[in-house]
Protein backbone atom coordinates (compact mmCIF):
# COMPACT_ATOMS: atom_id res chain seq x y z
CA UNK A 1 0.00 0.00 0.00
CA UNK A 2 1.25 3.50 -0.91
CA UNK A 3 -0.02 6.57 0.59
CA UNK A 4 -0.22 10.30 -0.39
CA UNK A 5 0.29 13.18 1.86
CA UNK A 6 -2.03 16.11 0.79
CA UNK A 7 -2.34 19.73 2.62
CA UNK A 8 -3.91 22.22 1.40
CA UNK A 9 -3.65 22.48 -2.31
CA UNK A 10 -0.09 20.83 -2.20
CA UNK A 11 1.44 17.57 -1.48
CA UNK A 12 4.02 16.47 0.75
CA UNK A 13 7.44 14.86 -0.16
CA UNK A 14 9.56 13.47 2.77
CA UNK A 15 13.56 13.94 2.07
CA UNK A 16 14.79 10.79 1.14
CA UNK A 17 12.07 8.96 -0.01
CA UNK A 18 12.67 6.33 -2.90
CA UNK A 19 9.38 6.75 -4.03
CA UNK A 20 8.95 9.96 -4.72
CA UNK A 21 5.48 11.48 -3.51
CA UNK A 22 4.36 8.18 -2.90
CA UNK A 23 5.18 6.90 0.91
CA UNK A 24 5.31 3.24 1.20
CA UNK A 25 3.13 1.64 3.90
CA UNK A 26 4.08 -2.27 4.68
CA UNK A 27 3.09 -2.28 8.92
CA UNK A 28 -0.70 -2.65 8.36
CA UNK A 29 -3.59 -1.77 6.08
CA UNK A 30 -5.74 -1.56 8.69
CA UNK A 31 -6.89 2.61 8.50
CA UNK A 32 -6.19 3.40 12.53
CA UNK A 33 -2.86 2.02 12.21
CA UNK A 34 -1.81 3.92 9.20
CA UNK A 35 -3.25 7.06 10.82
CA UNK A 36 -0.84 6.18 13.97
CA UNK A 37 1.83 5.94 12.12
CA UNK A 38 1.66 8.92 10.01
CA UNK A 39 1.17 11.34 12.78
CA UNK A 40 4.12 9.53 14.94
CA UNK A 41 6.46 9.57 11.82
CA UNK A 42 6.06 13.16 10.35
CA UNK A 43 4.91 14.70 13.39
CA UNK A 44 1.41 15.87 11.81
CA UNK A 45 -2.54 15.88 12.93
CA UNK A 46 -4.66 13.26 9.81
CA UNK A 47 -7.98 15.01 9.01
CA UNK A 48 -8.92 12.28 7.07
CA UNK A 49 -7.44 9.12 5.11
CA UNK A 50 -9.59 7.86 1.94
CA UNK A 51 -8.29 4.62 0.17
CA UNK A 52 -8.53 4.09 -3.12
CA UNK A 53 -7.90 0.79 -5.50
CA UNK A 54 -4.04 1.06 -4.92
CA UNK A 55 -3.21 3.87 -2.66
CA UNK A 56 -4.32 5.61 0.54
CA UNK A 57 -4.87 9.68 0.63
CA UNK A 58 -3.63 11.27 4.17
CA UNK A 59 -5.69 14.50 4.47
CA UNK A 60 -2.85 17.02 6.82
CA UNK A 61 -4.39 19.63 9.22
CA UNK A 62 -3.26 22.73 7.56
CA UNK A 63 -2.41 24.34 10.77
CA UNK A 64 0.56 21.84 11.08
CA UNK A 65 4.26 22.38 9.90
CA UNK A 66 6.27 19.54 7.56
CA UNK A 67 9.08 19.70 9.00
CA UNK A 68 10.63 16.72 7.18
CA UNK A 69 9.99 17.18 3.49
CA UNK A 70 9.01 19.61 1.17
CA UNK A 71 5.55 21.07 -0.47
CA UNK A 72 4.87 20.87 -3.79
CA UNK A 73 2.27 21.64 -6.31
CA UNK A 74 -0.14 18.85 -7.72
CA UNK A 75 1.28 19.77 -11.46
CA UNK A 76 4.83 18.72 -10.08
CA UNK A 77 3.66 16.00 -8.33
CA UNK A 78 2.27 14.62 -11.60
CA UNK A 79 5.87 14.84 -13.72
CA UNK A 80 7.00 12.54 -10.80
CA UNK A 81 4.78 9.90 -10.68
CA UNK A 82 6.09 6.28 -12.12
CA UNK A 83 5.09 5.61 -15.42
CA UNK A 84 3.20 2.10 -14.60
CA UNK A 85 -0.96 1.41 -13.18
CA UNK A 86 -0.25 3.13 -10.17
CA UNK A 87 1.41 6.22 -11.10
CA UNK A 88 -1.68 6.16 -13.85
CA UNK A 89 -4.09 5.62 -11.39
CA UNK A 90 -2.79 8.89 -8.99
CA UNK A 91 -2.17 10.94 -12.27
CA UNK A 92 -5.95 10.88 -12.59
CA UNK A 93 -6.75 12.00 -9.02
CA UNK A 94 -4.44 14.59 -8.72
CA UNK A 95 -5.90 15.95 -12.03
CA UNK A 96 -9.41 15.36 -10.29
CA UNK A 97 -8.12 17.24 -7.62
CA UNK A 98 -6.48 20.02 -9.21
CA UNK A 99 -9.62 21.13 -11.09
CA UNK A 100 -11.37 21.07 -7.78
CA UNK A 101 -8.63 23.61 -5.94
CA UNK A 102 -9.15 25.89 -8.99
CA UNK A 103 -12.71 26.46 -8.55
CA UNK A 104 -12.89 28.96 -5.74
CA UNK A 105 -16.17 29.03 -2.82
CA UNK A 106 -17.97 31.74 -3.26
CA UNK A 107 -20.77 30.92 -0.87
CA UNK A 108 -20.38 30.03 2.91
CA UNK A 109 -22.53 29.54 5.86
CA UNK A 110 -23.01 32.54 9.00
CA UNK A 111 -25.02 32.07 11.74
CA UNK A 112 -26.86 29.31 9.94
CA UNK A 113 -27.59 31.36 6.70
CA UNK A 114 -26.01 31.21 3.36
CA UNK A 115 -23.81 34.33 2.21
CA UNK A 116 -22.17 35.32 -0.67
CA UNK A 117 -18.24 36.10 -0.33
CA UNK A 118 -19.30 40.23 -1.87
CA UNK A 119 -21.23 40.39 1.57
CA UNK A 120 -18.11 40.28 3.55
CA UNK A 121 -16.57 43.35 4.64
CA UNK A 122 -12.79 44.19 4.82
CA UNK A 123 -12.81 44.17 8.88
CA UNK A 124 -14.29 40.55 8.69
CA UNK A 125 -11.99 39.14 6.12
CA UNK A 126 -9.40 35.71 7.25
CA UNK A 127 -11.28 33.92 10.32
CA UNK A 128 -12.91 37.30 10.80
CA UNK A 129 -15.66 36.63 9.04
CA UNK A 130 -16.84 33.78 11.24
CA UNK A 131 -18.28 31.22 8.50
CA UNK A 132 -18.23 27.66 7.72
CA UNK A 133 -17.80 25.20 4.52
CA UNK A 134 -21.48 24.37 3.42
CA UNK A 135 -19.92 21.17 2.42
CA UNK A 136 -17.78 20.06 5.04
CA UNK A 137 -18.34 22.06 7.93
CA UNK A 138 -15.23 23.21 8.66
CA UNK A 139 -14.47 27.15 9.27
CA UNK A 140 -13.51 29.52 6.75
CA UNK A 141 -10.87 32.21 5.74
CA UNK A 142 -12.44 35.23 3.40
CA UNK A 143 -9.87 36.13 1.34
CA UNK A 144 -10.45 39.82 0.16
CA UNK A 145 -6.90 40.29 -1.81
CA UNK A 146 -7.41 42.93 -5.10
CA UNK A 147 -5.04 40.59 -6.83
CA UNK A 148 -7.12 37.40 -6.94
CA UNK A 149 -10.86 36.87 -7.70
CA UNK A 150 -12.69 37.16 -3.46
CA UNK A 151 -13.51 33.71 -2.14
CA UNK A 152 -13.37 31.49 0.84
CA UNK A 153 -11.12 28.95 1.79
CA UNK A 154 -9.97 26.30 4.54
CA UNK A 155 -7.63 23.29 4.57
CA UNK A 156 -9.44 20.63 3.47
CA UNK A 157 -8.01 19.27 0.23
CA UNK A 158 -10.64 16.22 0.50
CA UNK A 159 -13.88 19.01 0.51
CA UNK A 160 -15.11 18.79 -3.01
CA UNK A 161 -15.73 22.72 -3.90
CA UNK A 162 -18.22 22.14 -6.56
CA UNK A 163 -19.80 19.87 -4.29
CA UNK A 164 -20.14 22.43 -1.41
CA UNK A 165 -21.38 25.38 -3.90
CA UNK A 166 -24.48 22.93 -4.52
CA UNK A 167 -24.75 22.33 -0.80
CA UNK A 168 -24.91 26.65 -0.75
CA UNK A 169 -27.47 26.62 -3.35
CA UNK A 170 -29.89 23.96 -2.12
CA UNK A 171 -29.80 25.78 1.71
CA UNK A 172 -30.00 29.03 0.28
CA UNK A 173 -33.54 27.94 -1.89
CA UNK A 174 -35.26 26.61 1.82
CA UNK A 175 -34.43 29.28 3.16
CA UNK A 176 -35.70 31.49 0.83
CA UNK A 177 -39.64 29.49 0.90
CA UNK A 178 -38.74 29.71 4.73
CA UNK A 179 -38.34 33.61 4.55
CA UNK A 180 -40.82 34.62 1.72
CA UNK A 181 -43.78 32.61 3.15
CA UNK A 182 -45.64 32.61 -0.46
CA UNK A 183 -44.86 30.50 -3.80
CA UNK A 184 -45.92 30.99 -7.33
CA UNK A 185 -47.04 27.23 -8.15
CA UNK A 186 -46.67 26.25 -11.97
CA UNK A 187 -50.47 25.31 -13.78
CA UNK A 188 -51.30 21.96 -13.92
CA UNK A 189 -51.18 21.15 -17.69
CA UNK A 190 -52.12 18.07 -19.86
CA UNK A 191 -49.58 17.56 -22.66
CA UNK A 192 -51.47 16.06 -25.81
CA UNK A 193 -49.35 13.04 -26.07
CA UNK A 194 -50.58 11.85 -22.83
CA UNK A 195 -54.08 11.39 -24.40
CA UNK A 196 -54.42 7.79 -24.66
CA UNK A 197 -55.56 7.15 -28.34
CA UNK A 198 -54.45 10.44 -29.63
CA UNK A 199 -53.88 10.74 -33.55
CA UNK A 200 -51.62 13.50 -34.21
CA UNK A 201 -52.59 13.08 -37.74
CA UNK A 202 -55.86 13.86 -37.35
CA UNK A 203 -55.82 16.75 -35.02
CA UNK A 204 -52.55 18.51 -35.96
CA UNK A 205 -54.43 21.66 -34.81
CA UNK A 206 -55.32 20.70 -31.62
CA UNK A 207 -53.22 22.19 -28.79
CA UNK A 208 -49.80 20.49 -27.88
CA UNK A 209 -50.50 21.60 -24.25
CA UNK A 210 -54.07 22.62 -22.75
CA UNK A 211 -53.80 24.05 -19.29
CA UNK A 212 -56.43 22.96 -16.77
CA UNK A 213 -55.38 24.93 -13.77
CA UNK A 214 -53.15 28.54 -14.44
CA UNK A 215 -50.35 29.01 -12.52
CA UNK A 216 -51.49 31.05 -9.51
CA UNK A 217 -49.40 32.34 -6.30
CA UNK A 218 -50.12 31.17 -2.87
CA UNK A 219 -49.41 32.11 0.96
CA UNK A 220 -47.31 29.20 2.87
CA UNK A 221 -49.09 29.08 6.14
CA UNK A 222 -46.56 26.86 7.66
CA UNK A 223 -43.06 26.24 6.54
CA UNK A 224 -41.27 23.11 7.91
CA UNK A 225 -37.60 22.04 6.40
CA UNK A 226 -36.31 18.44 5.91
CA UNK A 227 -38.86 16.70 8.11
CA UNK A 228 -39.31 12.70 7.74
CA UNK A 229 -42.64 11.98 6.29
CA UNK A 230 -43.31 8.21 5.38
CA UNK A 231 -39.86 6.63 4.54
CA UNK A 232 -38.43 9.99 2.71
CA UNK A 233 -37.27 13.70 3.64
CA UNK A 234 -38.79 16.42 1.27
CA UNK A 235 -36.44 19.15 1.28
CA UNK A 236 -39.69 21.88 2.13
CA UNK A 237 -43.31 20.84 3.35
CA UNK A 238 -45.64 23.57 3.27
CA UNK A 239 -49.66 23.61 4.00
CA UNK A 240 -51.65 26.08 1.77
CA UNK A 241 -55.07 26.65 2.66
CA UNK A 242 -54.87 23.71 4.91
CA UNK A 243 -53.48 21.49 3.00
CA UNK A 244 -49.81 19.66 2.62
CA UNK A 245 -47.55 20.43 -0.37
CA UNK A 246 -44.22 18.90 -0.68
CA UNK A 247 -41.42 21.01 -2.61
CA UNK A 248 -38.02 19.30 -3.93
CA UNK A 249 -34.93 21.51 -4.64
CA UNK A 250 -32.99 20.12 -7.58
CA UNK A 251 -29.12 20.85 -7.90
CA UNK A 252 -28.06 18.19 -9.52
CA UNK A 253 -29.92 15.26 -8.78
CA UNK A 254 -33.59 14.86 -9.48
CA UNK A 255 -36.37 12.92 -8.05
CA UNK A 256 -35.78 9.24 -9.70
CA UNK A 257 -38.78 6.63 -10.35
CA UNK A 258 -38.39 5.16 -7.14
CA UNK A 259 -39.03 8.47 -4.85
CA UNK A 260 -41.65 9.35 -7.19
CA UNK A 261 -43.46 6.24 -6.65
CA UNK A 262 -43.17 6.88 -2.74
CA UNK A 263 -44.20 9.89 -2.95
CA UNK A 264 -47.60 9.05 -5.06
CA UNK A 265 -48.49 6.50 -2.44
CA UNK A 266 -48.35 9.18 -0.34
CA UNK A 267 -51.15 11.18 -2.14
CA UNK A 268 -49.76 14.55 -1.36
CA UNK A 269 -48.86 17.15 -4.29
CA UNK A 270 -45.03 17.81 -5.24
CA UNK A 271 -43.17 20.46 -7.18
CA UNK A 272 -39.67 20.39 -8.39
CA UNK A 273 -37.50 23.42 -8.76
CA UNK A 274 -34.68 22.50 -11.21
CA UNK A 275 -31.82 25.14 -10.39
CA UNK A 276 -29.29 23.31 -12.55
CA UNK A 277 -29.11 25.83 -15.15
CA UNK A 278 -27.35 28.05 -12.01
CA UNK A 279 -25.20 25.69 -9.92
CA UNK A 280 -22.10 26.58 -12.12
CA UNK A 281 -22.74 29.74 -12.44
CA UNK A 282 -21.74 33.20 -9.97
CA UNK A 283 -25.25 33.67 -8.30
CA UNK A 284 -26.75 35.90 -5.36
CA UNK A 285 -29.97 36.04 -3.35
CA UNK A 286 -31.97 37.79 -5.75
CA UNK A 287 -31.17 35.60 -8.57
CA UNK A 288 -32.39 32.63 -6.32
CA UNK A 289 -35.52 34.35 -5.06
CA UNK A 290 -36.42 34.99 -8.38
CA UNK A 291 -36.50 31.10 -9.84
CA UNK A 292 -37.72 29.80 -5.96
CA UNK A 293 -40.91 32.04 -5.07
CA UNK A 294 -41.63 34.42 -8.48
CA UNK A 295 -40.84 32.01 -12.00
CA UNK A 296 -42.61 29.01 -13.15
CA UNK A 297 -40.05 28.31 -15.99
CA UNK A 298 -37.80 26.32 -13.35
CA UNK A 299 -40.95 24.46 -11.69
CA UNK A 300 -42.69 21.32 -12.40
CA UNK A 301 -45.15 18.80 -11.17
CA UNK A 302 -43.58 16.08 -9.99
CA UNK A 303 -47.04 14.82 -8.43
CA UNK A 304 -50.50 15.98 -8.22
CA UNK A 305 -53.76 14.32 -7.35
CA UNK A 306 -55.77 16.55 -10.01
CA UNK A 307 -53.76 15.33 -12.67
CA UNK A 308 -56.59 12.58 -13.15
CA UNK A 309 -59.55 14.70 -13.53
CA UNK A 310 -57.08 17.18 -15.93
CA UNK A 311 -56.35 14.45 -17.68
CA UNK A 312 -60.46 13.32 -17.93
CA UNK A 313 -61.14 16.61 -18.82
CA UNK A 314 -58.62 16.97 -21.41
CA UNK A 315 -59.31 13.42 -22.99
CA UNK A 316 -63.36 14.95 -23.21
CA UNK A 317 -61.91 18.03 -25.07
CA UNK A 318 -59.66 16.25 -27.42
CA UNK A 319 -63.03 13.68 -28.15
CA UNK A 320 -65.17 16.46 -28.87
CA UNK A 321 -62.50 17.99 -31.49
CA UNK A 322 -61.89 14.88 -32.84
CA UNK A 323 -65.58 14.37 -33.38
CA UNK A 324 -65.59 18.01 -35.03
CA UNK A 325 -62.45 16.91 -37.25
CA UNK A 326 -64.06 13.62 -38.49
CA UNK A 327 -67.13 15.27 -39.32
CA UNK A 328 -65.46 17.86 -41.47
CA UNK A 329 -64.05 15.66 -43.55
CA UNK A 330 -66.85 13.65 -43.92
CA UNK A 331 -68.48 17.39 -45.32
CA UNK A 332 -65.27 17.76 -47.07
CA UNK A 333 -65.52 14.47 -48.54
CA UNK A 334 -69.58 14.69 -49.64
CA UNK A 335 -68.81 18.30 -50.92
CA UNK A 336 -65.79 16.73 -53.12
CA UNK A 337 -68.24 13.74 -54.32
CA UNK A 338 -70.84 16.22 -55.03
CA UNK A 339 -68.58 18.26 -57.12
CA UNK A 340 -67.18 14.77 -59.21
CA UNK A 341 -70.34 14.04 -59.90
CA UNK A 342 -71.58 17.59 -61.30
CA UNK A 343 -68.41 17.54 -63.39
CA UNK A 344 -69.29 14.58 -64.83
CA UNK A 345 -73.08 15.26 -65.37
CA UNK A 346 -71.92 18.50 -67.08
CA UNK A 347 -69.59 16.47 -69.63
Amino acid sequence: MYILLQQGSKILVPYGDKDGILIPYDNSTEIQNMKDWLERRYDVKILNLETKNKFTVATVDGHYEFYDGKKISYTSAIKQLPPNELGTEIKTYLEKQKMRVEIKLKYALKDGKIISINEVSEEEKGLKCDCYCPGCGMQLQAKLGSKRQKHFSHNNASCDIVSAQQSALHILAKEIIEQEKHINLPALEVKSREIEGFDNELCYEFPEVLTFKQSTVVDCEKVILEKKVSDFVPDVMVQIQGRMLLIEVAVTHFIDDEKLCKIKQLGIPVIEIDLSDIHNSEWNREDVKRIIVDDIDKKAWIYNPLKDKAMLWATEKYKIYENEQKEERLREKKRAEEKEKQRQENE
